[in-house]
């Protein structure tokens, strides 16, 4: 699929769009999760995973921009040498967010499960002795990944460097089978096995949850129904960020087969689709934290109030009754 310069443009601009919005909401995370950290002098594991996770998407979307715009300026790669890196970079960088979304769903299953599940009990308390080193493993693990990666896209950016016409300088499948077998083993570690932790950490919630509701309607004769607070918040969040990756999932799939077996040039669906999956993670995380989400419907309020003609999209800021029924082994911080 070769893109014209208008097409690399309309990219560009797009994936700038959603960079923006993405950064924006990321920053907003760390800004309020530093802002929490220093009145209650204690971080929570969740809080840790948190603030890892904006980090990591905000310099994915520093690296996409760069890479776009090298892409659209540059289009017969003079700059051979440096769209490698950015290539590998942008890799180890999605690896990193996926698996660090993968992890603080799996945190919040190992808080909120109402059974005391061996497994879980281990692994909540491996999560509380080394939550900081895990958010320091997984970039580091994707980045040793992805490095493999330099040499076919370095060769493949020399070659479209050499031709006399322009050409698109994210190739990066190997054409031997060992490096078909490696391909296949980044697909599973980078985009099937964190999506297993997801939707494994989402169901157990789920039918936790569950059993919690029937028991709560058993105890109260089913006169009135529960009411949940900041659990049922973290268990929304929880599910949509699992809805989130299936729909990148049938993208990954796609833009890889296209890569490698039709050696179609379609990298960019996914730097567009990794930057758009980092939005969608910000907002699932502010709407997480009940304080973080009423700080950005304030935000957005306050900025409708500029425009009269607007006023009529603003919405109300006041939380639902406080009569609520606790979870059991809530997260701190949430």
């Amino acid at each position: 699929m070769q893109l014209s310069r208008a097409q690399r443009v309309a990219v560009w601009c797009l994936t700038g769009t959603v960079a923006v919005f993405t950064v924006f909401l990321h920053s907003l995370i760390l800004l309020l999760s530093r802002r929490r950290a220093r009145s209650s002098q204690q971080g929570a594991p969740c809080e840790t995973i948190t603030v890892a996770l904006s980090l990591q998407s905000v310099l994915q979307q520093a690296v996409a921009l760069l890479w776009m715009g090298l892409v659209t300026l540059d289009p017969w790669c003079m700059l051979g040498g440096a769209y490698p890196a950015l290539v590998v970079l942008l890799l180890a960088l999605r690896f990193s967010v996926l698996w660090s979304t993968a992890f603080l769903i799996f945190y919040y299953a190992t808080k909120l499960v109402l059974a005391p599940v061996h497994c879980y009990t281990r692994a909540q308390q491996l999560i509380l002795r080394h939550v900081r080193p895990a958010v320091l493993l997984i970039p580091s693990a994707g980045l040793a990944l992805c490095c493999p990666l330099l040499g076919p896209a370095l060769h493949a950016a020399r070659r479209a460097a050499n031709a006399s016409q322009a050409g698109d300088c994210d190739s990066f499948a190997p054409p031997h089978l060992p490096g078909h077998a490696y391909l296949l083993l980044f697909l599973l570690l980078c985009d099937v096995l964190p999506g297993v932790v997801m939707l494994k950490g989402s169901i157990s919630i789920a039918v936790h949850l569950a059993l919690h509701l029937r028991h709560l309607r058993s105890s109260t004769n089913a006169f009135h129904a529960p009411k949940l607070g900041g659990e049922l918040r973290v268990i929304r969040m929880a599910l949509a960020l699992a809805a989130v990756y299936l729909c990148f999932l049938a993208v990954a799939l796609y833009t890889h087969y296209m890569i490698w077996q039709r050696h179609e040039h379609v990298f960019f669906l996914t730097v567009i689709f990794s930057s758009l999956y980092s939005a969608l993670c910000g907002l699932a995380l502010l709407y997480g934290k009940e304080s973080f989400w009423k700080e950005l419907l304030h935000l957005y309020n306050r900025t409708l109030d500029r425009y009269p003609c607007l006023t009529c999209l603003k919405v109300s800021e006041q939380t639902q009754d406080p009569g609520q029924v606790p979870l059991p082994h809530l997260p701190q911080g949430v």
